[in-house]
């Protein structure tokens, strides 16, 4: 009978277990009313069980079993309070507690919607089903960890794909062996775009010779070829190794006019050579632009050349180009997968940005969502909303949008149908 009524004790229900709520007790004088401490909870009851509770004095002879007090009363031990398990729920909805009323029944918590917290809150066995951890940008690798402004979560953990030659692009764009330039790879020993780094171009006429850029013409250290070095105190001349005094070197076999002059063997202008820049012996640095004979960085205001670029455009090896989703922040760094180019935002690790979903530029490049809320569809919602072209609904009530936007549920023999969880209904 003990087995049996053991069982009954198990059985399940939805009623709210705050309608009998249990208290911490040690004597029968620390519960409140005509309420007893059995065990160390507060109970309902003429009498206790006839265990002995924590009150050393309670040894009253008239000790005696508590009644549910139901019309089918059994006679058997009730004990409102007590924590019990609902083997036939999941997750939250199995731990209860115990009531007498009726019926001795085990009050169990009801079931709301899932969130990523390790809690199976739904009650349909499954824990944090609606997220993937491995791609979850909100909940990288585990609940709650966001990943950065321009990260990407990919394999559970937060990368740059501009920058991350593992993912690099988009989740597994391996490079493998190569470096990640703005999202696209690049073998860095022999790109001109890229030349020993990120960044790095060469002028035109030079090639990369490992982590520089070369003059094959010019360069001792390169010269006709990446590996040949000229040795002692030979000098590059017209791409082969010489001595410095020889004609090879030093002699034009016409005579230079209309503003060059002779500079190892050739006729050059000194005011836009950069080898011989103002002078023979003067040479720009690496990547500078000679202007009037004076040495220019490469760059916006000396765009392959000696003209600066508008404002807005950057300074690329076509020339200057427009700042935007071709080349966004940097050369040949193009937005995709339908992201937007946001040049304006203050030090983006990725200026592409999806504004259907990033809270800190939702809609447009700009907008930032406050606390508590999320970024759906492009519009800033509240947490548990989902964005729709009417606005923030949820989903799982919302008739003219039931379960996704623009799914209206309608009318069924003239009565509207409801939406309950994400259902339309009578």
């Amino acid at each position: 009978m003990r087995a049996v009524w053991a069982l009954f004790l198990l059985a399940g229900c939805t009623v709210d277990p705050a309608a009998n709520p249990g208290a911490t007790c040690s004597a029968d004088s620390d519960c409140p009313g005509d309420r007893r401490c059995y065990r160390g909870y507060c109970v309902l009851g003429a009498s206790d069980s006839g265990v002995p509770d924590a009150d050393p004095a309670d040894v009253s002879p008239s000790d005696g079993p508590i009644l549910d007090g139901g019309p089918s009363d059994t006679g058997e031990v009730c004990e409102p309070g007590q924590a019990c398990v609902d083997p036939t729920r999941f997750g939250i909805c199995r731990d209860g507690l115990r009531t007498c009323g009726g019926a001795v029944e085990c009050i169990t918590t009801s079931s709301r919607d899932e969130i990523c917290n390790l809690v199976d809150d739904d009650c349909d066995g499954n824990t944090d089903e609606d997220w993937d951890l491995m791609r979850d940008r909100q909940h990288c690798g585990e609940c709650n960890r966001a990943c950065g402004p321009g990260l990407e979560c990919c394999g559970g953990s937060c990368v740059d794909t501009s920058t991350n030659a593992t993912h690099c692009g988009g989740c597994g764009g391996d490079c493998r062996g190569d470096t990640c330039c703005g999202g696209r790879c690049f073998a860095t020993e022999t790109s001109t775009t890229h030349c020993g780094r990120c960044g790095q171009a060469c002028d035109d006429g030079e090639v990369c010779c490992g982590d520089r850029c070369a003059d094959l013409r010019t360069d001792g250290e390169h010269c006709g070829v990446c590996p040949n070095a000229c040795t002692g105190n030979d000098v590059c001349c017209s791409g082969e190794c010489n001595d410095p005094a020889s004609s090879e070197c030093n002699g034009c076999v016409q005579t230079c006019g209309g503003g060059t002059v002779c500079c190892q063997g050739s006729c050059v202008d000194t005011n836009s050579n950069p080898d011989f820049c103002g002078s023979c012996g003067r040479p720009c640095a690496e990547g500078e632009r000679c202007c009037s004979g004076e040495c220019f960085p490469n760059d916006e205001d000396h765009c392959n050349g000696c003209d600066p670029c508008d404002n807005g455009e950057l300074c690329c090896a076509a020339g200057c180009v427009p700042n935007n989703a071709a080349n966004c922040n940097v050369c040949n760094f193009a937005c995709t997968g339908g992201t937007t180019c946001c040049p304006n935002v203050v030090a983006p690790a990725n200026p592409c940005i999806d504004l259907t979903n990033d809270p800190q530029h939702c809609g447009d490049c700009m907008t930032q969502c406050g606390n508590q809320q999320i970024c759906s569809n492009g519009q800033c919602c509240p947490m548990g909303r989902t964005g729709c072209p009417d606005g923030c609904v949820n989903l799982t009530n919302d008739p003219d949008n039931c379960n996704e936007c623009g799914n209206v549920c309608g009318v069924l023999n003239l009565i509207p149908l409801r939406c309950v969880g994400g259902q339309c209904r009578l």
